[in-house]
């Protein structure tokens, strides 16, 4: 089964794409594959973001999650 590739895009790539990222990894990596990536690149994930997924025990997958940049 070829699962769909769901890409969540914002700004910077440093906060909501990456927390939206690391959900659907956490909550749904049978349905689908998430991505996340951002039409400008900041140098660091957002260190709120990172506070906000170790409550919701998701630290882990941002830890595998870098900036991206969305070209298209």
């Amino acid at each position: 089964m070829n699962k769909k590739k769901v890409a969540f895009i914002c700004v910077h790539n440093s906060c909501r794409s990456q927390i939206a990222e690391a959900l659907g990894k956490k909550m749904a990596s049978e349905i689908f594959e998430s991505y996340s990536a951002g039409t400008e690149i900041k140098p660091c994930i957002n260190q709120d973001a990172v506070r906000l997924m170790k409550n919701y025990v998701c630290a882990y997958f941002l830890s595998g999650c870098g900036d991206r940049r969305c070209t298209g």
